[in-house]
């Protein structure tokens, strides 16, 4: 269940990164055509309907970001932290 959860709340932060960067660019494109505007929100509702990732190398967010891994107090385990 936790497995469900944090994958929809990791497609619902890309969805936001999608979302703020079509408005950067919409700002900087202010001058262009309504068609490439209509293609960059086609792009943003094609991330938040489908449930797919590339995996690529580069990610926004950096791997591991929010994992702390604790030794001793937590036998090794991993937690997550809300920082």
């Amino acid at each position: 269940m936790d497995g469900l959860f944090l994958e929809i709340l990791n497609l619902s932060l890309y969805g936001s990164f999608a979302i703020v960067a079509v408005l950067i660019l919409r700002f900087l494109l202010k001058k262009s055509p309504k068609s490439i505007s209509y293609g960059l929100w086609l792009v943003v509702f094609l991330a938040l309907i489908l449930p797919v990732r590339i995996k690529t190398s580069y990610s926004p967010m950096p791997v591991g970001a929010g994992e702390a891994v604790s030794g001793s107090a937590s036998g090794g385990k991993r937690h997550f932290c809300c920082g």
